[in-house]
This record gives C-alpha cells, sequence and structure tokens, in this order.
C-alpha cells in the first residue's frame, strides 16, 4: 500500500474538505483525509463477495457468487451459489480462515445473523441456515419466507435486515404479483408493487410498510428512533441525471414511480418525496454509522454504496419538518471500472467494510456487460489512520449468561455490545430492570434507548405498560417518546389510544413525535382518535405529516366523523377527510361529494378534487360538465389527459374544440392514452388540420393513428391527404400526414417523397415517418425498384426498416438490383445478418449466389466487433466537448431525438445527463457502435403480438391496469390493452439504430464521446 498524499488530521475527527489517494491491489482509491484503507479477504478466501453479516464471535458471513449469469431459471435449478464464513484467527482485522457454510444456494442477495440462524434471502425466498453442532457448517435448512416469485432480474427479495424494534425487514423488487395471507380470516394481500415488508420471526403474519412503483429497493437501515431508509434503483423515470436514490421509508407511504402496480393501494395525495436523489447509481447496500469512531459528527450518518459508480457516499442526515434531508459527500471512489461496491456496513471497532463484488456481474446491468468473471472482488476496510484501539469491541471476555446483570451494558460505547444486550434482555424479559433504568436521571440517552428497544422486542403486558409510562413522562426526551409511539402502534396497544392523543395535540410535540404518534393511532383502528387526527391535519403540516395523518384516517375507516368534517372543517381538514373518505375499502365517497370540493374557490382543495376524479373513469358523465368551465385551468388539462378515453370526456371535447380553449384541449389531448376516440372526436379535429393549429392537431393524431384502426373516418383522411399533397408544407408534415393516413397504396409521387424522406440527410423524425407510410403500404413493382436503388446510400437503420419490405419479392431482377445496392452501401456490416437474410427468402438461387460474399462479410464483421471497438477507441484524436455537443444534436446523429441530457431532448432512449458517471469511453462507443449488445434497465426491446395477429418491437412505456404503452420509434408509440397481447417476450434487436458511428468522421465521433463522458449530474 503506497501513501501518495499525507493524512492532515483535525483533533479526533477526520477531515471532510480534503481528500488523500492510495493506491492498493491495482486501484486507486480516493478518500477523506485522515483514512486509510485495508484489503482483508481476497482471493483465494473469497472470490466475488455480495454481502456480508458478522455473528457474536466476530465470523464474517459473506453471500459469494460463483460468476454465474446464467438464466434465473436455471440458477434457482442449479444453485451455484454459496455463504461464507470468514474468521479473523490472529485478531489483526484481516480474515485468514474461511469455511463454506452452505453450498447449492440460489443467488444470495443478502445475508442477517440472528439468535444462532444466518438468515440468507435467495430468491424466491429467504431461508434460514443453522449450524446445529458447531462444525461450522449448516446442516438444518428452513424456508422462513416464500415469495414464490421470480422474475428475470432476480430482483423479486433483497435482504433480511434486523429492526429495532426486532422485526425482520425485506424489500420486494420486480413487479411481479405475490400474495399473502392474513390474521383473523381476513382476505389476502395480494400485490404487484414494490414494498418494504416486515415480520416477527416467530410469527407467520407479514405486514406492509411501504409501497412503491420503483423497480428495486434493496437495503433497509434503521437510526436511534427506528426510523426507516432504504437505497432503491428507478425510484422514477430517468430524466435530468435522476433515477436511483434513498428514501425515508414513512409507514404506508407511496414512492416511486407512477406505475400501474400502485393503483391498487391508499394513496393520501401526490408520491411521497424523495430525500436523496443519486443519479444512475445503481444504489446498493446502505448502513448506518452507529460508533463516533470517525468522531461525533459521523454517528447517524448513511453511507451508501454505488454499484455504477465505483464508490462509497456520505450522507449527513438532517431534520426537516416530520422527515429528513441530508448533505452527500464522496467518501471513496475506485478509478478502476471493474471495482463494484454491493455492500458497505460498519464493523464492532468502528471500521467500515466495503465489499466489491468484482466484474463477473452482468444480469439486468448495462455497466457490466463485458462479463469478467476472472475479475475477482474482495473486501476492505476503511478506519481512521490514528484509530484509536477499541478493547474487546465484540464483549467476547463478557459473561453472556441470561442471570447475568446485563442492563448496564445498554449504553455501553461499542455497538455490538448494545446489540448483544439488548437481545439478551428481550430473550430473558427482564422488565424490571428497564423499568429501572428508565427513571434513572443518571441514565444516559443511549442507555433509555436501548432499554426501550429491548421493551419493545418483549411481548407481554408488563412491557406494553412500561412503554405507555413513557409515552406520558414529559420530563423524558422526545426521541424517547418517538421511539415509544413506535412500540406502541407496533404493537396495536389499545391501552395507548389516550397517551398516543395527548403526545399527537401537544403543541410543542415535534413533527417527527406528531407523526410517529398519528402512525401508532392508525395502527390501533379506533374512531375516538379522528378528531385530534383532523384537528392536526388542519394546522397545515407538512406532506410527510399530513400523509400520516391521512394514512391514519383511512386505516381507522369510518366515514361519519369525515363526512361531518367536509360540512364544518377547515380546508385542510376537509382536504384530509375528502383523500381518507375516498382511499378507505369500502368507500363511501361519491362525485358529488368531491365535485362540490372541486367547485370551491380554494386552490388547494379543488386540486385535491382534480387528483381523485382523475382516479374515477367511472365518474366522466359528472366530471364532463364540471371540465367544461375550467378549460384554461391547468388541472382541468391534466384531468382530461386522464379521462380523455371517456366517451363522455370525447364528447365535451368534440363539442369546445370550436371554441376559445381549443389550444388548451389539444394539448392535454397529446398527453392522453385515447384507444378509441369516438367519430365526433374524429371529425372535429379533422376541421383543425387546415388551421394555425394543424401541427398541434397532427401531434395529437400521432397519438391515435399508433393503433391502426382509430383514424378510419372519411373526413379525417381527406383532410390528411390534403396536407400530404401540399406542396408548400415541410417534408416531414407532409410523410406525418401520409403515416397517419396508413395508405396501403401510394401514388407514385407519394412513394417518392416517402424514399425521398429516408435519406440520412433527413432528421430522424422525417426518416421515421417516411419508413412508417412506406412499411404499411403495398408497394407496386416500380417503387419497389426505385426503394431498392435509394437503399445504396441509407443509413444501417433505415435499411433494417425497408428489407422487410421484400421479403415476399421472388423477381430476379429486382433482388439482383437489391443485392447490388447492399454492396454499394458503405455501413451494410452495421446492418444485423438476420434481417438482410429474411429479405431474400423468396428470392432464386442466382441471387443468393450473388449474396454469399456480402455475408461472408457481416459474418466476420460480427465475430470481431469487440475488436472493432478497441480498434477504433485507439485510433481517435482528442474530442472536444463543445463540439461533441453539436455532434449530439445534428442530423448525422440525431441523438437528442431519443435521449434526454438535463430536461431536453426525447425519451425513447435512457436518459444520458450523468451517463459519463457511469459509463467507460469504450462501453459508450461500443454501445454507439453496436446497441444491440446490451439493454439498459427499463429500455429493453420486446415484441408483443395482439390478438389480430400484429406484431410490435418497441420499448414498454407507462402503462395502467388496463393499458400498455409501447413506444415504436421516436415520433410514434401504441396504447394497447392488456387483454390483447396474446405473446410477449424480450427482442434481441435494440431500438437505438446500429451504425450511427458510420455517418460521422472519426474526429466527430471522438467529440461526441468527450460531451458524452463529459456529462455530470453531480
Amino acid at each position: 500500500m503506497i501513501r501518495l498524499l499525507a493524512p492532515i488530521l483535525a483533533v479526533g475527527l477526520l477531515s471532510t474538505t480534503t481528500a488523500v489517494e492510495i493506491t492498493l491491489k491495482g486501484h486507486r482509491f480516493t478518500l477523506p483525509d485522515g483514512c486509510e484503507i485495508q484489503c482483508v479477504a481476497e482471493p483465494p478466501l473469497v472470490d466475488r463477495p455480495i454481502m456480508v453479516d458478522s455473528d457474536e464471535e466476530g465470523g464474517l458471513y459473506v453471500a459469494d457468487s460463483s460468476g454465474s449469469n446464467a438464466s434465473v431459471e436455471d440458477q434457482l435449478r442449479d444453485k451455484p451459489h454459496r455463504v461464507l464464513r470468514l474468521e479473523d484467527q490472529d485478531g489483526d482485522g484481516i480474515y485468514d480462515r474461511r469455511t463454506v457454510f452452505a453450498d447449492k444456494l440460489m443467488f444470495p442477495a443478502g445475508v442477517l445473523w440472528h439468535r444462532g440462524s444466518l438468515y440468507v434471502t435467495a430468491p424466491p425466498s429467504i431461508w434460514k441456515l443453522t449450524d446445529t453442532d458447531a462444525d461450522g457448517i449448516a446442516d438444518k435448512r428452513e424456508e422462513w419466507f416464500q415469495g414464490k416469485t421470480l422474475t428475470g432480474c432476480a430482483n423479486d427479495l433483497h435482504g433480511p435486515y434486523l429492526g429495532k424494534d426486532g422485526w425482520i425487514y425485506w424489500t420486494k423488487g420486480a413487479f411481479a404479483e405475490q400474495s399473502y395471507a392474513r390474521p383473523d380470516g381476513q382476505a389476502p394481500f395480494v400485490t404487484s408493487a414494490a414494498h418494504i415488508f416486515r415480520r416477527h420471526p416467530d410469527k407467520p403474519w407479514i405486514e406492509p410498510v411501504m409501497t412503491g412503483g420503483m423497480d428495486n429497493p434493496v437495503e433497509v437501515v434503521f437510526n436511534a428512533e427506528g426510523e426507516r431508509f432504504f437505497t432503491t434503483t428507478f425510484l422514477q423515470h430517468p430524466g435530468g441525471g435522476r433515477r436511483d436514490g434513498i428514501i425515508h421509508a414513512i409507514y404506508g407511504g407511496v414512492y416511486g414511480k407512477n406505475h400501474h402496480v400502485i393503483e391498487s393501494h391508499p394513496q393520501t395525495g401526490d408520491l411521497m418525496p424523495v430525500m436523496t436523489h443519486l443519479g444512475p447509481a445503481a444504489a446498493c447496500a446502505l448502513a448506518l454509522y452507529e460508533s463516533t469512531v470517525f468522531g461525533d459528527a459521523f454517528k447517524g450518518n448513511l453511507f451508501s454504496s454505488e454499484f455504477n459508480l465505483r464508490s462509497v457516499t456520505r450522507h449527513i442526515l438532517e431534520p426537516q419538518g416530520a422527515s429528513y434531508t441530508t448533505t452527500s459527500t464522496p467518501f471513496l471512489v475506485s478509478d478502476q471500472l471493474d471495482f463494484h461496491p454491493t455492500d458497505v456496513c460498519e464493523d464492532a471497532d468502528g471500521s467500515l467494510l466495503v465489499t466489491d463484488t468484482g466484474g463477473w456481474y452482468k444480469l439486468c446491468c448495462p455497466t457490466s456487460q463485458l462479463m469478467i468473471p476472472d475479475v475477482l472482488g474482495a473486501i476492505y476496510r476503511i478506519r481512521r489512520s490514528d484509530q484509536p484501539t477499541l478493547e474487546d469491541p465484540r464483549g467476547l471476555e463478557l459473561s453472556w449468561a441470561l442471570n447475568e446483570n446485563l442492563a448496564p451494558r445498554l449504553g455501553d460505547a461499542r455497538p455490538a455490545v448494545r446489540k448483544r444486550a439488548i437481545d439478551q434482555l428481550a430473550i430473558s424479559k427482564a422488565v424490571a430492570p428497564l423499568t429501572n433504568l428508565l427513571e434513572q436521571e443518571s441514565a444516559t440517552v443511549a442507555e433509555k434507548q436501548s432499554a426501550l428497544w429491548t421493551l419493545t422486542r418483549i411481548q407481554n403486558d408488563e412491557a406494553r405498560a412500561a412503554i405507555r409510562k413513557v409515552l406520558s413522562d414529559r420530563n423524558l426526551s422526545w426521541g424517547l417518546r418517538h421511539i415509544a409511539a413506535h412500540a406502541a402502534g407496533l404493537w396495536r396497544d389499545q391501552a395507548a389510544l389516550g397517551v398516543l392523543t395527548t403526545l399527537l395535540t401537544t403543541e410543542d410535540s415535534p413533527p417527527t413525535v406528531k407523526r410517529a404518534a398519528a402512525e401508532a393511532l392508525g395502527r390501533l383502528g379506533h374512531a375516538d382518535a379522528i378528531p385530534a387526527l383532523l384537528s392536526e391535519a388542519g394546522q397545515e403540516p407538512d406532506r410527510v405529516l399530513e400523509h400520516s395523518l391521512i394514512y391514519a384516517l383511512i386505516e381507522i375507516a369510518q366515514a361519519a366523523p369525515l363526512q361531518k368534517a367536509l360540512r364544518q372543517g377547515n380546508p385542510d381538514c376537509k382536504r384530509a377527510a375528502l383523500i381518507a373518505l375516498d382511499q378507505m375499502r369500502p368507500s363511501p365517497s361519491t362525485p358529488d361529494m368531491v365535485l362540490a370540493v372541486a367547485n370551491s374557490g380554494i386552490p388547494r382543495l379543488e386540486e385535491t378534487a382534480a387528483w381523485l376524479l382523475g382516479k374515477h373513469p367511472e365518474w366522466a358523465p359528472q366530471t364532463a360538465d364540471h371540465l367544461e368551465t375550467r378549460l384554461d385551468e391547468t388541472s382541468a388539462q391534466q384531468l382530461i389527459q386522464k379521462l380523455a378515453p371517456q366517451p363522455t370526456i370525447q364528447q365535451m371535447i368534440a363539442e369546445q374544440l370550436g371554441g376559445e380553449h381549443a389550444q388548451h384541449l389539444l394539448q392535454a389531448l397529446t398527453k392522453s392514452s385515447i384507444s378509441e376516440p369516438s367519430p365526433e372526436l374524429l371529425a372535429a379535429l379533422a376541421n383543425h388540420l387546415n388551421t394555425q393549429n394543424g401541427p398541434l392537431t397532427l401531434a395529437v393524431l400521432a397519438g391515435l393513428g399508433a393503433k391502426p384502426t382509430a383514424l378510419r373516418h372519411s373526413a379525417m383522411t381527406q383532410a390528411l391527404d390534403e396536407i400530404a399533397n401540399r406542396p408548400s408544407i415541410p417534408m416531414e408534415g407532409r410523410l406525418q400526414a401520409l403515416a397517419l393516413a396508413a395508405h396501403k397504396k401510394l401514388t407514385d409521387p407519394m412513394a417518392k417523397i416517402a424514399i425521398q424522406g429516408l435519406g440520412h440527410q433527413q432528421a430522424l423524425r422525417t426518416r421515421s415517418f417516411a419508413g412508417r407510410v412506406l412499411s404499411e403500404a403495398a408497394l407496386t413493382p416500380s417503387q419497389h425498384a426505385d426503394l431498392a436503388s435509394a437503399l445504396s446510400g441509407l443509413a444501417p437503420m433505415e435499411v433494417a426498416t425497408m428489407l422487410p419490405l421484400f421479403s415476399e419479392e421472388s423477381d430476379p431482377t429486382l433482388g439482383l438490383a437489391l443485392v447490388s445496392s447492399l454492396k454499394a452501401n458503405t455501413t451494410i456490416g452495421s446492418v444485423p445478418a438476420a434481417t438482410i437474410r429474411a429479405a431474400f427468402k423468396q428470392a432464386p438461387a442466382e441471387v443468393h449466389a450473388q449474396l454469399r460474399p456480402l455475408f461472408d462479410q457481416i459474418t466476420e464483421g460480427l465475430s470481431k466487433q469487440g475488436e472493432q471497438v478497441d480498434k477504433l477507441l485507439a485510433r481517435l484524436p482528442p474530442g472536444d466537448i463543445r463540439r461533441g455537443q453539436t455532434v449530439f444534436n445534428s442530423t448525422e446523429a440525431a441523438c437528442i431525438t431519443c435521449h434526454e441530457i438535463g430536461y431536453r431532448g426525447g425519451n425513447l432512449g435512457p436518459d444520458l445527463t450523468s451517463i459519463g458517471q457511469a459509463r467507460s469511453p469504450r462501453d459508450l462507443l461500443e454501445s454507439i457502435m453496436f446497441p444491440s449488445a446490451s439493454f439498459v434497465r427499463s429500455y429493453e426491446s420486446v415484441t408483443l403480438k395482439s390478438k389480430d395477429g400484429t406484431t410490435y418491437l418497441g420499448i414498454i412505456g407507462d402503462s395502467s391496469a388496463d393499458t400498455l404503452t409501447l413506444r415504436l420509434a421516436p415520433t410514434a408509440e401504441i396504447v394497447l390493452n392488456r387483454n390483447d397481447i396474446v405473446d410477449r417476450h424480450p427482442a434481441t434487436t435494440s431500438l437505438m439504430p446500429q451504425g450511427i458511428h458510420t455517418q460521422l468522421t472519426e474526429q466527430q465521433l471522438s467529440d461526441l464521446l468527450a460531451f458524452l463522458k463529459g456529462t455530470r449530474w453531480r
């Protein structure tokens, strides 16, 4: 290990403003000045470590991958992974012995040591593994939880994690439907959404804690008051450099993207706020630092590991109303592309362990598409350079017999000792020493916190009574009463109703404590709490506290007091009552009830009413009358966008399109998902095609026209043809009109303009419309010949799009002309060979004889794709970031048509705002040259087949419970009813055109790479 910069330490603290670089194991690590890093486990001790956890003796359990990227079905069958137990025999902090604790495991996505057993998440289940004979090998396996779903990325489960309250938490990702039994004869809990779940270790019932539309919630951690924080990917649709992050998980909150999977779950308003945005980080592990070894300022900080960014980030939690915000700074960064940190955790001595899984992982991860299983991982330890030795950090020299007086250890400076004391006292159910400690004025806050968490884990009336006493004791800190509120709510202690109500309504209660009290009152489910909840809702609470108040009302589910509040309460109180009435089950909400508020003249109430009306398409007739009087309002336009598929709303739009608000209506329609427009609406839209609103109307029709039958209306066809044949209109508009008209037969002038529109000098939108026109038409022989001739000068994307039009042609003259044109195309090597072969399936032998040299050339090129990338990268000249921006926006590259940077650009492809943080220049070049080599998560191409036999290739966009939006091109998407889809499978071809690099000079390509690599979000 070579120190490149000498550390300069403040007294007892690390410098958070300066950094040091350390070279170790081929990495150049950057970390705070005053820190050092050492490798504490590497091959052959571990190969590809993923997640870790320690037992009381200091044994480190490591989920270790075999390096397999086989399908999840194959991995479930073969179970090629394992869990290791590492030991540090000489106490120097470096592990030197291993045991294979358990093998034959499905992909191990998490490990938790608890009470003598190791809980291992291996989707679709969580296993409880126990070594009953103390030989270091698990000989007892119990399936502790069955998720029963396993999707392609195996992100159905992550965890498990032990909460401060003694319950085991885990996360559900993906969007597969799971079903869970509930107690007392309740209907099963059925969901496809993402969740944090929890379950008492000794009970079978499962509780959802958080609900979301994010793809992949990962690790959950808990602060001193038991607040939950978790990392997640795709918490929003990527844009502006945002994608992944950290969320403060409020009980009952709905987070993440607007996704149809959340529609069946109660909501308290808009989606809950994100605490910390991390960009395209592929955020994995999260740790909450509990000691003060790094300095007092580090206690309670979060540390997140970012797989894509080769980093660990420090987040300082700062209270903000009823929640938190963070200040984030890099803590550890490696310069090596194959450094992928998947875990970070605090060890007993206060150092941080960071797990690097190596280069093996590729499943659903485009930054690891090279799949380098021979680049193995390691485990590193980060400590202060002057870190004092912590004697007996795990308390191994202490006696842990149940008859020992363990209560004094609850305030021990060693976190591992505190945790062990909590668990041992909970097992012994020793309530008396805990209540005595809580009454001692001399006891520290840490001791009292530990005592409360111990009482929370004890299941008896004496423990519940002790918790209630804390709730009413104004001499205790708010933080302690916060913990007590969580405990009372967790166990649904009905006797705590009065003290919880007082805690909620006490004027000087902090927002976090009020929120905890509201959560508990909701879980008690008693109607006597409703007046207090409504009173607090009327005090203009922040969004997070408001959520807990409303969610408590939803859980209590008593309608009469809320209906009374609608008549008598202030606006915020009415808002809470209105949402709770609508979201409780069964719901007594009616359109008249909501519309009365929608016309109140109070903006906050009217926004709430619009939100609720959008959730009730069955109320469309009543809603239409309301909308007619406020078409110029943004909330009305948003509501029209949601409800436009309803016939009553379409009729209203058709009637109003001739009025002063036509443009507002058209703008709303451009974002709607109408699949079956009414004849009246089509007639009204046709009238607009020849007015100043023509371009906007074409944008509306582009959405409607994606469904083949949507625009069948005589007036519409006539209007579209008039635009298509008008020379004064730009080519893009004429081709768009032709595409919408979907003519099966083209006149020769129409065909010529479409072929001309395919040229690489045209904008991508123009080329897309031209390709659609030609693809949907039955071309004449002469038109086929003209198109074949034009292929010699087209870009690879257009060649690939047009070749299927020749698949049924057997004329040798046409076939030879097509071969000649393809040979003359300098970019033909970027067109998939299978696409070319399919175009000649009916061609005679003499044509195939001319094809063989072309196929030999293409096949050789395909086998050397990696070599081509490396050779081109090596000879590229230095790039210029400013020139690269021009290339990005140019017609030749057309990147901006499909990709967003900042908040400008298309959304067909991934957001590139911070792509330079996650991808190397070689990765970027490979994705430009061979886009089908890897797919970014949420942008995978799929092939869908509908009942009418039509096959679609595209990318899944927004969807609802009934419909699915498929993006076909930068300018086209289609809304399909889910019931009409008979087949769905992943596609092997990217929608991104292959061979863009062939249309650029090497200088332009280098400039483009410089621009992409230079993009930064933070």
